[in-house]
């Protein structure tokens, strides 16, 4: 090689160097930095961070964001290539899911499309993107922060197997389906978060059981009074008007947080004995209305290899469910003609039916019948709609009896008193029938005694003919007695009483009594409790109770005083806490309000002393008077 050709390849070597320089410097030119500024002024930045996520971002800590002179502007610078475009969220806090993320739903500068995330513009160079939080400001300013309240979520899910994802608050203006996840400390079935939410903000909100992007583990409450059939059937959120708490049951309108406790349920075993089966087939399935006769998603199965397939179901306790058995989902199923001992015909349709009423593991009944395989027939009647039909007869013999049944006299009595009972009386006849044993009579929702009610009185004869009456045991209004006082003692057994009656059967009779249950006059009364018993129309009785006062009473009634002995034997004593001011009468009455004793106290007196050997036993009220008071005692002789 000679000096020529030397540097020729040298030369060649550098160009080729310089090209890829070149090319290198071209490609770091297609990458451009944009800085996001991030004004957090309206909210508390979690102690977390604040991230920039989703989308061409990554995920939801893509990029933390800081404020290192804290003026609440959070900034992060990010490399992307020139011409990226796509979505963007910030979120207050570190939560891989979005939990946290800033909520501009319903904003013009939110997705719907894509989570209701921010839209990133075409980067084209070097930019800053300023904006405020949950806002779609474009120059980093925020406006004024709105007043706000505290809104507490229960819901109760007591009732439902809670999902080990977790139970959570979204959808409509509270946002994604797993945006609040509310959490039961205490274990008690009541799940709770707090949720900050402006004040007059309205709209539409779910509960979830579990972390479900696609909303499919949403409770569902379509049809129901606190559904929007608008929107989703999501619930309605009342309007913030303040410090609120919102208090539920999952799946229902509960206002209360209160869950109607499920109705009891039993496992019920259906079995089919496929060894008759005429083809071949793959799976066999129970079909019903307790799965809404889905298919294959009731697949039974035969465990020894005998022929029989069983399914367990938990059903309800005191319904009628339909139900057959099916081949291969729905490529066979069973056909029963109308009438068939084990079947009910319902809109049309004829299957199989049972009620449920408890736990039961039903006879591996043959492929398409009533009974077991290569059983004997049962003879007897086999139409439901005979007096005599026979559940369990599998072949027809010609025995069914049609009829009305008998038809019976009888004359029902109301009850006489509230709370009482009435009477069934069946005529002559009637009993004549009885008495031959040629009917039985039952009254259904009757125990020992008639109420009042509504009953269904039932005759059935010989042939199991039968025939229902509907009847009423009626009862008066409840039989009531109100009394006030009309006119106060004045110390002479002057007060007056009067009682009100409502209610029970006209005509009535009030009589008053004492406290040792002596009749009365109510216009004559003394201080003391007085009862007044009201007798109606029936014979039903009805009372209450009054304590007669004095009038005036109030000035003297602060006065400590006192009588003793109590009981009294021979002697009444009377002593006051403080001397008399002025002159004072003493009365003794007893409860028919006659004066039995009196004296006079003196000023400066503070006792007295009365004999009561001549009185008899019995109750008394003693009582002085004053110019300008009163003051009484009631005492036993």
């Amino acid at each position: 090689m000679d000096e020529n050709t030397e540097l020729s390849c040298t030369m060649k070597r550098f160009y080729s160097l310089l090209a890829s320089a070149l090319l290198m410097v071209g490609a770091w030119a297609q990458t451009s930095v944009v800085t996001f500024n991030l004004n957090m002024e309206n909210v508390t930045a979690s102690s977390s961070g604040v991230f920039l996520g989703g989308g061409v971002m990554g995920d939801a800590t893509a990029y933390q964001l800081t404020d290192p002179d804290g003026d609440d502007v959070y900034s992060v610078d990010v490399v992307l290539p020139t011409g990226t475009t796509g979505n963007y969220i910030f979120l207050n806090g570190n939560c891989p899911d979005y939990s946290c993320k800033e909520n501009i739903a319903g904003l013009p500068c939110s997705d719907p499309a894509n989570f209701d995330d921010r839209t990133l513009p075409i980067v084209t160079g070097d930019m800053t993107i300023s904006t405020c939080f949950g806002e779609c400001s474009t120059d980093g300013t925020c406006g004024a922060s709105s007043a706000s309240a505290l809104v507490t979520f229960e819901v109760n899910m007591i009732n439902e197997n809670v999902s080990p994802d977790g139970v959570y608050l979204g959808g409509g203006v509270i946002g994604g389906p797993a945006q609040h996840q509310l959490t039961d400390p205490d274990g008690d079935g009541m799940y709770s978060v707090d949720v900050i939410l402006p004040l007059g903000l309205t709209g539409n909100y779910i509960f979830l059981n579990g972390n479900c992007p696609d909303w499919i583990c949403k409770e569902n409450i379509s049809g129901l009074p606190c559904s929007d059939p608008n929107n989703w059937d999501d619930r309605i959120l009342p309007e913030i008007a303040g410090d609120m708490t919102i208090s539920t049951c999952f799946g229902t309108c509960s206002e209360d947080g209160f869950c109607v406790p499920p109705p009891p349920s039993s496992d019920v075993t259906f079995r089919v004995d496929m060894s008759e089966y005429p083809g071949a087939y793959g799976t066999v399935n129970l079909n019903g209305s307790f799965n809404g006769w889905c298919g294959t998603c009731a697949t039974m199965t035969d465990d020894n290899g005998d022929g029989v397939y069983e399914s367990t179901q938990e059903l309800e306790e005191g319904l009628v469910y339909e139900y057959k058995f099916t081949v291969d989902g729905w490529t066979t199923q069973e056909e029963f003609a109308e009438g068939t001992s084990c079947t009910s015909t319902i809109d049309g349709y004829t299957n199989r039916t049972l009620e449920v009423a408890g736990d039961e593991v039903l006879p591996a009944v043959c492929w398409n019948e009533c009974a077991i395989c290569n059983a004997e027939p049962v003879p007897g009647c086999t139409d439901s709609a005979a007096c005599n039909f026979d559940p369990n007869a599998t072949e027809d013999d010609g025995s069914c009896v049609f009829g009305e049944g008998p038809v019976v006299g009888y004359t029902v009595e109301d009850a006489l008193c509230f709370g009482g009972t009435g009477m069934l009386t069946l005529d002559s006849a009637t009993m004549m029938l009885l008495d031959d044993a040629l009917i039985t009579v039952d009254v259904v929702g009757a125990e020992e005694t008639l109420p009042a009610g509504d009953y269904v009185l039932v005759a059935t004869d010989l042939q199991g003919c039968s025939n229902e009456t509907a009847f009423i045991v009626g009862e008066p209004d409840e039989l009531q007695v109100e009394v006030t006082i009309v006119t106060e003692d004045t110390g002479a057994g002057d007060g007056q009483a009067e009682a009100t009656v409502v209610g029970g059967t006209p005509y009535y009779v009030v009589v008053w009594n004492d406290m040792a249950g002596i009749e009365v006059n109510p216009d004559s009364l003394s201080v003391g409790l007085y009862t007044a018993i009201v007798t109606d129309g029936n014979g039903c009785t009805a009372s209450a109770s009054l304590t007669m006062t004095v009038a005036g009473i109030e000035g003297l009634m602060s006065l400590d005083g006192a009588v003793f002995p109590v009981p009294v034997v021979d002697q009444l004593n009377i002593r006051l806490a403080t001397p008399l001011l002025g002159d004072a009468t003493v009365s003794v009455r007893d409860m028919q309000g006659r004066l039995v004793a009196s004296t006079t106290m003196r000023p400066s007196q503070q006792d007295v002393a009365l004999s009561a050997a001549a009185w008899e036993a019995g109750m008394y009220t003693v009582q002085i008077s004053t110019a300008g008071a009163r003051a009484s005692w009631s005492f036993v002789k």
